[in-house]
């Protein structure tokens, strides 16, 4: 019997690293060995707050194919054509049933919708689903590897995945989780042309809340795309000198040097000629959901991103005057689907021409992970990624 070992959440901030039995591929599954796992910014959320029971985590992965279940080529959808065995793999996280009324309704993979969908390397069990079964993220419930933080990981049928071109570096890879979730908040502004309320084009001034991974990627997305302008907005200035690096931000504003809101509006207006059309709020705090409203200029777009999770803050807001006098779309989000995981991973596979790879600003391995997942709030941290050694 083969072991391997595998990162285990027991408790908060408490990090385990345990053997267990290398599953053997059922029907329609494969099995993968982990090259690299992006950190995303809910593990450390998770790391940090009590836990139902122990769970694995790291949905950010990419690796090799080792092993194959009969029929797993057709039963694991990936956009590339049939995987084989030797494939180098980017996974989407989420695993829906496609049966259920709001897969019917909203599509087959559509995530945060499925009444039984399963989450590779989510937190215990994000969407309710009990401790027992295989779906659970416990991984003493066979086949124990169901997350990134692990030497291997099993992919059930229906799990969409990209092949890596030959070359593709694992860690520019794995960064297709939040490059999808950056490119569904852009994907959300964008309306018919020529409407009133259109936000996003060559003319568009746009304003990123939050210089976290997620914000850097949309403002490299949005150059790409040909805007005008970029304004970042945070309160830590290596994140802010980041963006600049990268090419990602015209202008910067640092909060902690304008901490009245009304005077880094002003500033923003002065940048961005009257206002942002856009504003992308992606830092994780109520309190910037409410600066994104006052940034914004009449008939722009707001879309939220940096709150999609609840955790228990609120904040007040007057909706005549931020929402409704300034005509504004405001966009919540949180459901994502392949499609827009497609546009991502065909974006990093241009990763010799655009730097994707300078967001990661530390690495670990499985016995430094925990070390790693206390560091994500230093002010030098932006970005870390867990890699695994060839053996």
């Amino acid at each position: 019997m083969t072991m391997a070992r595998m990162a285990v959440m027991t408790g908060v901030r408490k990090l385990d690293i345990r053997s267990y039995p290398v599953p053997e591929p059922e029907e329609g599954q494969v099995l993968i060995k982990i090259e690299a796992a992006a950190i995303c910014g809910s593990d450390q959320h998770a790391f940090n707050n009590p836990i139902a029971y122990q769970t694995a985590l790291g949905h950010e992965f990419v690796g090799k194919i080792v092993k194959m279940g009969r029929n797993a080529g057709k039963s694991i959808l990936c956009y590339d054509g049939e995987v084989r065995l030797g494939d180098r793999i980017a996974v989407y996280p989420w695993l829906t049933c496609g049966h259920c009324k709001n897969c019917l309704t909203y599509g087959r993979g559509t995530c945060t919708v499925c009444d039984t969908s399963f989450f590779y390397g989510g937190p215990v069990s994000p969407m309710g689903h009990e401790e027992e079964g295989w779906h659970s993220s416990n991984p003493d419930i066979y086949p124990h590897f169901k997350a990134g933080y692990g030497e291997y990981c099993i992919l059930f049928p229906g799990t969409y995945v990209w092949k890596l071109p030959e070359g593709m570096p694992a860690p520019v890879a794995a960064l297709l989780d939040p490059m999808a979730v950056a490119m569904r908040g852009i994907e959300l502004a964008q309306t018919q042309c020529g409407v009133k309320e259109e936000a996003l084009n060559i003319n568009t001034n746009a304003c990123i809340v939050g210089a976290g991974p997620i914000g850097i990627l949309a403002g490299m997305i949005l150059k790409i795309m040909g805007v005008s302008s970029v304004t970042m907005v945070d309160g830590i200035a290596t994140k802010l000198e980041k963006a600049k690096e990268l090419g990602v931000a015209d202008y910067i504003v640092d909060f902690t040097m304008h901490p009245d809101r009304d005077e880094r509006t002003r500033l923003i207006n002065e940048y961005t000629g009257g206002g942002p059309q856009l504003v992308l709020q992606c830092a994780n705090t109520v309190y910037a959901f409410i600066d994104a409203l006052h940034y914004v200029r009449r008939l722009g777009t707001v879309v939220e991103i940096g709150n999609a999770a609840d955790y228990g803050k609120t904040v007040e807001c007057n909706p005549a005057a931020l929402i409704c006098t300034k005509h504004l779309r405001v966009m919540g989000m949180s459901a994502n689907q392949p499609g827009t995981y497609d546009k991502a991973f065909r974006l990093l596979k241009r990763y010799r021409q655009y730097h994707f790879d300078k967001l990661f600003t530390h690495t670990c391995t499985l016995d430094t992970l925990k070390e790693t997942l206390g560091k994500m709030r230093d002010p030098d941290y932006i970005k870390g990624v867990c890699l695994f050694e060839e053996k």
